[in-house]
């Protein structure tokens, strides 16, 4: 399952998801070098992270690199990475 399928609830209007996507692909940018090369680990990171995203996405007043930089912090300290 792609994470981006997961962010297509209702309330969430286009411009809110523009922001939740471009903070997710940068945020996983920014954390996959982090990451084990095995697949079913890179699935595993990259459905923590979007539901991650996706819970902070719903604050408001939320821009890309904000979500992105409170995405990235959220998922080192849950799963204990530098």
């Amino acid at each position: 399952m792609q994470p981006r399928n997961v962010a297509r609830p209702a309330w969430f209007g286009p411009d809110d998801l523009r922001v939740i996507f471009r903070a997710y692909d940068d945020a996983w940018t920014e954390i996959e070098p982090r990451i084990s090369a095995d697949v079913m680990a890179q699935e595993w990171a990259r459905m923590s992270l979007a539901t991650i995203v996706l819970g902070l996405g719903k604050s408001d007043a939320m821009t890309p690199e904000g979500l992105k930089r409170l995405a990235v912090a959220v998922f080192c300290a849950k799963h204990r990475l530098r």
